[in-house]
């Protein structure tokens, strides 16, 4: 995973180094939506 720094004055991203808690935080995040779709705990 890479993250980004815009900059909007040149127009560029600028790769900076990644926040291993956010990191992992969006790992979590994206495995529960996963796991609630396929159990089809997304259903209203």
């Amino acid at each position: 995973m890479e993250t980004y720094r815009y900059n909007k004055a040149s127009n560029e991203q600028i790769p900076v180094p990644a926040d291993a808690l956010l990191v992992n935080e969006a790992i979590a995040n994206y495995q529960t939506a996963y796991y609630l779709y396929k159990h089809g705990g997304m259903k209203l």
